[in-house]
């Protein structure tokens, strides 16, 4: 047997042609299983497989959205508080519809004695026989124009109410009324045809 120098490998022609024969063999069945169509679709689905077994299966479903629901009652309308209506008093060019009356002045005061007329002369009826005491009603009717409503009643036991005049104005016209009445004017009666005194308490009085 052949001995070989230490430090050196020694092989023979037989024993370096098994070993390449041995390595062109691996090189070719690794080739043929990397290139291969069995390579391939054997570990590429079984890749496959495993990834959608790990994935859960998700369904979409697209539902329509619901249509809005509005509130078709009809709206209720407070009576404490009435819509305005607005109107003009311009006449109908403005296209308001007609015009708004409105009261310029308050409502008229309740009536009350303000004073009282005198006459001379009496009668069998009268409190007094020399003259004649009647009682003197009034309201004021509107206060910037100074205007008053006046009435008296007749002497007896069974008075009446009965109007009067002032300056020749009826003071019993709720409308206009007459002027108003001041200590010593003269007012006439026209259903006893007698003219009287008037005598008005101080305003401190009523």
């Amino acid at each position: 047997m052949r001995r070989c120098p230490r430090g050196v490998i020694c092989t023979d022609t037989t024993t370096l042609w098994l070993a390449v024969l041995v390595s062109a063999m691996l090189v070719g069945v690794a080739w043929w299983l990397g290139s291969g169509p069995g390579f391939g679709s054997v570990f590429g689905s079984g890749s496959a497989s495993a990834s959608s077994a790990s994935k859960p299966h998700i369904v979409v479903v697209q539902t329509p959205s619901p249509a809005p629901v509005y509130n078709q009652e009809p709206r209720q309308r407070n009576d404490l508080y009435p819509e305005p209506v607005f109107r003009t008093g311009f006449g109908s060019g403005f296209g308001f519809g007609p015009g708004l009356s409105l009261a310029t002045r308050g409502p008229a005061s309740p009536y009350q004695q303000v004073g009282i007329l005198t006459a001379e002369g009496g009668s069998s009826s009268s409190a007094s026989p020399d003259r004649t005491i009647l009682p003197l009603y009034g309201r004021e009717l509107d206060a910037r124009r100074g205007r008053w409503n006046y009435y008296t009643r007749t002497d007896g036991t069974n008075p009446v109410q009965v109007p009067v005049r002032v300056r020749n104005r009826v003071c019993d016209d709720d409308m206009n009324g007459c002027d108003e009445v001041s200590d010593g004017d003269g007012i006439h009666v026209p259903a006893l045809g007698r003219s009287f005194k008037a005598t008005v308490y101080r305003r401190t009085l009523f």
